[in-house]
């Protein structure tokens, strides 16, 4: 799994294991495909645009991808 549910499950308990984190990350991917596929979407094409762009790949996309990583922390609420 990808980083899309690692954070919001450490944000909610960071002394989860990594065993943990991954159990739970695949958990709410496959509860949530959906949301799951669109910020996979979105992350993809950030990178795609910043890598076009010049010095956007360095600036912008890592901050933009950042953001969409918590707004899906805060849009789903805490378990």
């Amino acid at each position: 799994m990808c980083a899309t549910w690692w954070t919001a499950t450490f944000v909610t308990t960071p002394s989860t294991s990594l065993t943990g984190l991954l159990r739970e990350s695949t958990r709410r991917a496959w509860q949530q495909p959906e949301r799951t596929l669109l910020t996979w979407l979105l992350t993809l094409l950030a990178a795609l645009v910043g890598a076009i762009s010049i010095g956007g790949l360095i600036l912008i996309v890592p901050v933009f991808i950042a953001i969409l990583h918590t707004h899906q922390v805060h849009a789903c609420g805490r378990p």
